[in-house]
């Protein structure tokens, strides 16, 4: 599957060109046997532009597939579309609003040792208690409740990512995508918010370990989007589905 591409890096994007374009300049600088798989979720600024009409500089983003929905389609089934296009052996999914502060040819490589025995792995996981409720977001595994990776940096072998596509929900086989590729990500949860919890749980019900890589040069602004659509609206109506998919099912599963 690989073509010679160790690591593809999936990032969804909706609108905000300003984060995506300095998050491609700052990937443009890892190894060639990288990819960049951007997946326009049906913007409407220049992004829209930019990837309908593929302006990119071929010397700098060589190694940039880019694919577009014309209109959203939501996070999960973005990140499925752009696993669907991808060829490394690992896959990274890589919100557009981040920086790479330093090391900018070589911070992957510390992400990928973690995810060489089939975990998962990034650098920030989400903590949740014993009835499902969000305590935080941490840089280490928490003792206590629940730990899930979270969704805005997290990398795994492709084999591991196939484990979670054969227990994704929701998914559709959309115009580019090939029928055996539908990604990890489950799409019952509306645009965005809780695929990343989901994902978490299932994950455990598989014994897919996670790893949390410590001092990832990278600055996550968070939010850029989600405030922009109405974060309110969207998460209330996600942790509703999440809750009805996992309050009565997550106990056993957290030993309680």
């Amino acid at each position: 599957m690989s073509n010679g591409v160790k690591l593809s890096i999936v990032v969804p994007c909706h609108n905000n060109w300003k984060y995506t374009k300095s998050c491609l300049e700052d990937l443009s600088h890892l190894p060639e046997d990288h990819e960049v798989v951007l997946v326009d979720d049906g913007s409407t600024d220049l992004t829209e532009k930019v990837t309908r009409d593929g302006k990119f500089d071929v010397k700098t983003h060589k190694n940039t597939i880019v694919t577009r929905f014309v209109t959203p389609q939501g996070f999960a089934q973005a990140c499925n579309m752009g696993f669907a296009k991808s060829f490394g052996d690992y896959v990274m999914f890589l919100n557009n609003d981040i920086k790479v502060l330093r090391d900018k040819e070589t911070w992957t490589q510390p992400i990928l040792e973690a995810a060489q025995d089939g975990a998962l792995a990034g650098p920030t996981v989400g903590v949740l208690d014993q009835h499902l409720k969000f305590l935080c977001e941490a840089t280490k595994l928490a003792s206590k409740g629940f730990n899930y990776m979270s969704g805005w940096n997290v990398t795994a072998k492709r084999e591991t990512w196939q484990k979670l596509r054969e227990t994704a929900l929701g998914g559709e086989v959309l115009p580019g995508m090939r029928a055996d590729a539908l990604g990890p990500f489950s799409c019952e949860f509306g645009r965005v918010y809780f695929e990343d919890t989901d994902m978490g749980l299932r994950a455990l019900q598989q014994g897919i370990p996670m790893v949390v890589v410590q001092n990832v040069p990278l600055r996550h602004f968070g939010k850029m989007t989600t405030k922009k659509i109405g974060v309110s609206k969207h998460y209330a109506e996600a942790r509703k589905v999440f809750l009805e998919k996992w309050q009565g099912r997550a106990q056993g599963l957290l030993g309680t």
